[in-house]
C-alpha cells in the first residue's frame, strides 16, 4: 500500500503552481485547489459509521456537496478506516483505490471516473480542499467510491450519517438442533465487553467482540444450530472489534452468555427475551412524503421525532423498541400493521403530522379504531392509549388537545395489538408548524412520547 504521506505529498507537488487565496476563518469556506476558487458547503455535517463503529475523521468533518452527495476526506475514511490501497499518479493527477479485485480511479476536479476498467460519471467531482487551518485534504464522493469498491452503503438522513459495511463469509456447519451457538474467545473477555446490535430492519444481528481475531475465526468453522439463521459473516470495524453478523429468515432476539472462555449465543423469539415490546411507526417515507410545507416533508418530521429523538431514550430503558423504519424508505400500510405481529409487540404507536385546507386548525389529536378488539393482558386498549397520548402530549408541548378520535385507519384497525395513531400538530397552522421545525420541540415531543409509553407499561404490565 502506498502510504498516505506519499499520497498527500504528491498532491502538494501537483498544485504548488496555484496561488492560494486568503480564506477567512469561517467554518463553511474552503479553498478549492481543483479550480482555484473558494468553495462553500451548505453547513450539513455528515457523520460516518463503519461496521457498527463511529468513524473519527481526525478533526475533519464530512461535508455535503452541491449535488447532495456526501463527501469525506479520502485519507481518513478510505485509507485509514476502510484500509483500502491507494495509489497516486503524478503524471495525470489520478488517484486509484483498490479493495480486493475492485478498483476506482478518480481525478480531483473531474466527475469522470473509471470503475473496474469501465468509464463512469460521478454526481460530484472530488475536491482538493484547504480549510481555514490551512490543512489540505482530498474530499471524495463516498457513495460512488465505497459502492465501486464493494462496500455496502446506506445514507440515514434523519441521523445525517453514512453507514458503510464490509463483511466476508466464514465457514460454518448447520445441524438445526436449536441450541446456543458456541464461539471460542481468544482473550480474557467478559460478557460486559461484548455487545449485541439488533439490525432487525435488515434481518440481521451483529455481535461485537473486542480485538481483531478475524484470522483465527476464518480458519475455524462455526456450528450453526438454528434453522432461522441463513448466513454468518465476519468483519473487523474501525474500533478494532471482531464483528459476527448473523442473517435470519425472521426477526429474532439474541441472548449472549460467556462461560469457560466461550461465547454462547441463544436466538429466540423477541417475546421470550423482552418483557416489554413496543412498535413505533414514523409515518410516510420514501416516495410518500406526506404533507409538505416550505420544502419540509412530514415524513422527515415523523422520522426525526419518532426515531431520532427517542432511540437513545429507549436504549437506556428496559423497553425493547422496534421501528417500522429508521431511514427515508417507503412501507405499505399493511406492512406497518403486520410488523407488530412479526416482533411480538405489546402495542403499536404511529406518529404523523396533521394538515387541513385552512390554517385555522391546530393541536394534537390521537386516533384509535373500535374495530380493533385486541387488548393487553391487563386490559390495555387502543382507546385507552389514544386518550393518554392526547393528554400527555398536549400538556407537555402546550398544544390544543383535540382529543381521541375513533376512525378506521389501516394501522390501527388491522393490527394484532392495541394501536394508536398520533397526529402531533398541524403543518397547515403557522403556530404549530413554527414549533415543529425546531430541534428543541422535536426533542421534547420525542421525550413525551417515550414517557407516555413508559407510563403505559407501568399501568398495564405485560406480566412476562
Amino acid at each position: 500500500m502506498k502510504k498516505y504521506l506519499f499520497f498527500i505529498a504528491g498532491f502538494f507537488l501537483l498544485f504548488t503552481g496555484h496561488a492560494v487565496k486568503e480564506v477567512k476563518a469561517v467554518e463553511t469556506l474552503y479553498y478549492n485547489h481543483s479550480d482555484a476558487t473558494v468553495w462553500k458547503y451548505d453547513d450539513t455535517e455528515i457523520h460516518y459509521n463503519y461496521n457498527g463503529a463511529v468513524v473519527e475523521l481526525d478533526g475533519k468533518q464530512g461535508l455535503m456537496g452541491s449535488s447532495g452527495a456526501a463527501l469525506a476526506p479520502l485519507d481518513q475514511l478510505f485509507t485509514k478506516t476502510l484500509k483500502v490501497d491507494c495509489e497516486f499518479k503524478l503524471s495525470n493527477g489520478s488517484v486509484t483505490l483498490r479493495e480486493g479485485s475492485n478498483t476506482v480511479s478518480v481525478i480531483p476536479g473531474s466527475k469522470q471516473a473509471v470503475v473496474n476498467g469501465k468509464k463512469a460519471t460521478m454526481s460530484e467531482a472530488p475536491l482538493l480542499l484547504q480549510d481555514n487551518k490551512d490543512e489540505l485534504s482530498l474530499y471524495v464522493p463516498t457513495r460512488f467510491i465505497a459502492s465501486g469498491l464493494g462496500f455496502d452503503y446506506e445514507w440515514n438522513k434523519a441521523l445525517s450519517t453514512v453507514f458503510i459495511e464490509k463483511t466476508f463469509s466464514i465457514r460454518y456447519q448447520s445441524d438445526n438442533t436449536e441450541k446456543p451457538i458456541a464461539i471460542p474467545l481468544y482473550s480474557d473477555i467478559s460478557l460486559e465487553d461484548i455487545r449485541v446490535e439488533d439490525l432487525y430492519d435488515n434481518r440481521k444481528i451483529a455481535v461485537y467482540i473486542p480485538g481483531d481475531f478475524a484470522e483465527k475465526y476464518e480458519n475455524k468453522a462455526i456450528v450453526n444450530h438454528y434453522s432461522a439463521i441463513t448466513g454468518i459473516e465476519l468483519a473487523v470495524n474501525a474500533n478494532n472489534e471482531t464483528v459476527f453478523v448473523f442473517s435470519t429468515s425472521k426477526i429474532k432476539a439474541c441472548k449472549p452468555e460467556v462461560k469457560d472462555h466461550t461465547l454462547y449465543l441463544t436466538f429466540m423469539n423477541p417475546r421470550e427475551l423482552y418483557s416489554k415490546i413496543v412498535v413505533i411507526d414514523p409515518g410516510h417515507g420514501g416516495y410518500d412524503p406526506g404533507a409538505i410545507r416550505e420544502k419540509v416533508n412530514e415524513s422527515d418530521l415523523n422520522l426525526a421525532i419518532a426515531y431520532a429523538c427517542t432511540k437513545d431514550l429507549f436504549r437506556d430503558s428496559d423497553i425493547k423498541v422496534y421501528y417500522t423504519r429508521t431511514t427515508d424508505t417507503f412501507l405499505s400500510l399493511n406492512e406497518r400493521a403486520a410488523f407488530a405481529s412479526q416482533v411480538g409487540a405489546d402495542f403499536f404507536v404511529s406518529v404523523h403530522q396533521n394538515t387541513f385546507t385552512t390554517d385555522a386548525k391546530k393541536g394534537v389529536s390521537v386516533y384509535y379504531s373500535s374495530d380493533n378488539k385486541n387488548t393487553g393482558v391487563t386490559g390495555l386498549t387502543g382507546r385507552i392509549m389514544a386518550g393518554l397520548f392526547a393528554e400527555r402530549i398536549s400538556a407537555s408541548l402546550g398544544l390544543n388537545n383535540l382529543g381521541r378520535l375513533n376512525q378506521r385507519l389501516s394501522v390501527t384497525t388491522y393490527n394484532t395489538v392495541p394501536a394508536a395513531l398520533i397526529e402531533l400538530a398541524f403543518m397547515s397552522n403557522p403556530d404549530d408548524f413554527s414549533k415543529l421545525k425546531t430541534p428543541e420541540f422535536q426533542k421534547k415531543a420525542g421525550k413525551v412520547i417515550f414517557d407516555t409509553i413508559v407510563e403505559i407499561f407501568e399501568t398495564y404490565p405485560t406480566n412476562r
